[in-house]
């Protein structure tokens, strides 16, 4: 692995009141009981070795050195992932961490969340690191070394950290820190950024040419320096549903090939139909600056007391840095009561598999629905209407094994609240609009790249039809190649009602 990585497990709660004839003065009120904690895995190169930790333990060691050429375990227990404090010649290595991560420019390891040194209390606002270039060294009584730690005062706890070029942002639940490397003795400074701004979970901020982009608990944001609002037209319908039991578990994503940055969440439509693991994902393109959401093949896992297969939903991304390809990890089988017996509350079988990305035109297999749609774009003002006659596309038809297809359609309205009409056609066809004013305009579709040779592209579409507004949508549903959408031209003047 290049870089960090960190996987989640399960979590859930039960939540219910205290007996006591009522809640009145000195009564108390519904209680929330945490019945099982979410542990998270976090993975981080340590030059050729490897570090993990399982939060609420202590770091691990891998040398790769002490194993064979292709990194796996030799036999024997000497030659396993053994505890920073079981290294001989380890000095006071914290026992119980948060998170943890290494800071490549200066050779620290940083523990997040950790015991004191002397302690085996975990201290929710404390850091510590390691001695430079020794990561089995931190006693910061040591004046020979550069182990040392630092208590932050903003907040309850730390949420998480993350790795930049220049420094390390750290968020606790109320604040954002800045953690620089200033030499020694101080080793590192620390500065208060932001307040008031918390991050939905340990998992849910990434850095992409050192600009961190970060899902707050209920906007998105980014940090350059300074924390600014990232402005997200569909922010209301993202938060708006998010399972806030299973909020732990949102986890960002970086697809630098397509400049896409997406955080996946576990979703909430009423207390039936919630998801406790992800199944819907909001992507933020960082080149294009647009925004889109979806649930790619996943879908809701809820308690059902049944098997439940093909959910697909995403547990844990990492980007193609190190293979072609990104890859992320995927739920394929669940089931909570395999034996049906007892009423139990907590996964029993949850099985993952990863799963390639971005390879090939076929999804499993299956053809890739995909689509492109636009809001309303007003074409008249007050009471005039437009005349919509002709599409000149734009699209890129790429990899493509045969004939393929990609279909435009445009919808009219005459009122914001109108329903829509969809008419299909050939290439010679003649869409009629409405017969009156009050009639529904028609949705004129139209195919473009089936063919072959010259005729594999069509420079203009005509269509028909009159609105006030319009919007475009351009879809595929084949497994033969791959689209790209450019510029969409609509050829539109002034028109009455007949």
């Amino acid at each position: 692995s290049g870089g960090s990585a960190v996987i989640s497990t399960g979590m859930g709660y039960t939540s219910g009141g205290i007996a006591t004839g009522g809640e009145g003065w000195g009564d108390s009120s519904a209680l929330v009981v945490l019945t099982g904690q979410r542990r998270s895995i976090f993975i981080d190169n340590y030059n050729e070795d490897l570090m993990l930790l399982n939060s609420g333990g202590p770091i691990y060691f891998w040398d790769t050195s002490e194993n064979s050429d292709r990194g796996v375990p030799k036999t024997g227990s000497e030659y396993r992932m053994v505890a920073l404090g079981d290294v001989i010649g380890s000095r006071e290595a914290p026992t119980v961490c948060g998170s943890f991560l290494v800071s490549d420019r200066d050779g620290h390891v940083v523990a997040l969340a950790c015991n004191d040194q002397g302690s085996d209390v975990q201290n929710n606002l404390l850091v510590r690191w390691s001695d430079q270039n020794t990561p089995f060294d931190w006693d910061a009584t040591d004046a020979a070394n550069t182990a040392g730690g630092q208590m932050l005062r903003l907040g309850s706890k730390i949420v998480g950290a993350v790795n930049t070029k220049s420094e390390i942002v750290v968020f606790t639940d109320t604040a954002v820190y800045s953690m620089k490397y200033i030499q020694p003795p101080d080793i590192f400074g620390f500065s208060i950024v932001s307040e008031g701004v918390e991050l939905v979970t340990e998992r849910a901020a990434i850095d992409v040419a050192s600009v961190v982009y970060f899902m707050g608990a209920d906007k998105f944001y980014t940090y350059t320096g300074v924390v600014s609002p990232l402005v997200c037209p569909i922010e209301k319908d993202i938060f708006e549903n998010l399972n806030q039991d299973s909020r732990s578990k949102v986890f960002a994503g970086l697809n630098h090939d397509f400049g896409e940055i997406m955080w996946f969440y576990p979703s909430s439509s009423g207390i039936s139909s919630s998801s406790f693991e992800p199944d819907r994902f909001v992507c933020f393109n960082y080149e294009d600056k647009v925004w889109s959401f979806g649930n790619l093949d996943m879908s809701p896992i809820s308690y059902t007391g049944s098997l439940q297969t093909d959910k697909n939903n995403r547990t844990a991304w990492i980007d193609s840095v190190n293979t072609q390809y990104p890859m992320s990890s995927y739920i394929y089988k669940f089931d909570q009561n395999p034996g049906k017996s007892g009423d139990r509350s907590m996964p029993i079988v949850e099985k993952t598999r990863v799963m390639m990305h971005d390879f090939g035109t076929t999804a499993q297999g299956a053809n890739i629905e995909s689509y492109v749609e636009s809001g309303y774009v007003e074409l008249s003002e007050g009471d005039e209407l437009s005349f919509y006659s002709q599409i000149i596309p734009d699209v890129m038809m790429f990899n493509s094994s045969g004939e393929s297809a990609v279909t435009f359609t445009i919808k009219g309205k005459y009122y914001p609240g109108d329903a829509v009409s969809t008419s299909e056609g050939s290439v010679t066809a003649n869409f009629a609009g409405p017969a009156s004013s009050s009639a529904v305009p028609v949705v004129n579709e139209y195919t473009v790249g089936s063919g072959s040779g010259n005729d594999d592209y069509v420079r203009a579409m005509h269509v028909r039809g009159r609105a006030r507004s319009a919007s475009i949508r351009v879809d595929s549903s084949n497994s033969r190649a791959q689209w790209r959408l450019g510029d969409v031209r609509i050829a539109v003047r002034p028109d009455g009602s007949r």
